[in-house]
């Protein structure tokens, strides 16, 4: 007996306005959305994304993530399903920080969470609570929709945490990034990952 494969393609979400000065913003009420650029860019995912006979599509609640996600759905006209579980972790005290008044205050965890292992990395959330979230989420949505095609737009974080489950651990977080509107494809069949294709970007222009 044959398994059924299924397909979920992870999409990072389109610029938002505090990408380009790298601040932390976990919380719906402080995400002020996408810029023009990321509309752009969301606009030229959902063209890509045409051609993938997608059936379900989630997203994270953060404007930013619901935001990419609508553009899609617009053009596949596929309904979005709101997740909070994909979201990012909980920033915490570092809310609305920049990333170089973190590396200004907090040294030495500044290096293991951008540079180093982050294993043991909490804000309000720990680094390994989050990934625990994302992965039992994830396989929830994949036995719910075994042998379909899923879209789940959501953030850098919970896409690296997806990738470091499979590969083992925590410690590789640092050693890969993906970039805005970018896709990530994973093969499910029977229990089992496999990592298709990481950080595509060939959509973009």
């Amino acid at each position: 007996m044959n398994e059924k494969i299924t397909k979920i393609l992870f999409a990072r979400h389109a610029e938002s306005k505090h990408n380009p000065e790298k601040i932390c913003s976990s919380r719906p009420e402080n995400d002020t959305g996408l810029t023009v650029r990321g509309k752009r860019l969301a606009r030229q995912l959902a063209e890509r994304l045409k051609k993938e006979r997608i059936n379900t599509i989630y997203s994270s609640h953060l404007p930013r993530c619901l935001q990419t996600a609508e553009i899609v759905s617009k053009v596949l006209k596929k309904k979005v399903m709101v997740n909070k579980n994909f979201r990012e972790p909980d920033m915490g005290k570092f809310e609305l920080m920049k990333k170089t008044e973190i590396e200004k205050k907090f040294p030495s965890l500044a290096q293991k969470w951008f540079h180093g292992d982050v294993t043991n990395i909490k804000a309000e959330e720990s680094f390994k609570s989050a990934q625990k979230r994302v992965w039992q989420e994830l396989e929830k949505v994949s036995k719910k929709h075994k042998g379909n095609k899923i879209l789940i737009v959501t953030h850098q974080a919970p896409i690296k945490f997806i990738v470091c489950k499979l590969f083992g651990s925590l410690k590789f977080f640092n050693n890969f990034s993906l970039s805005n509107a970018s896709l990530t494809l994973l093969i499910k069949k029977g229990k089992k990952y496999k990592l298709k294709y990481l950080n595509d970007i060939s959509h973009l222009r």
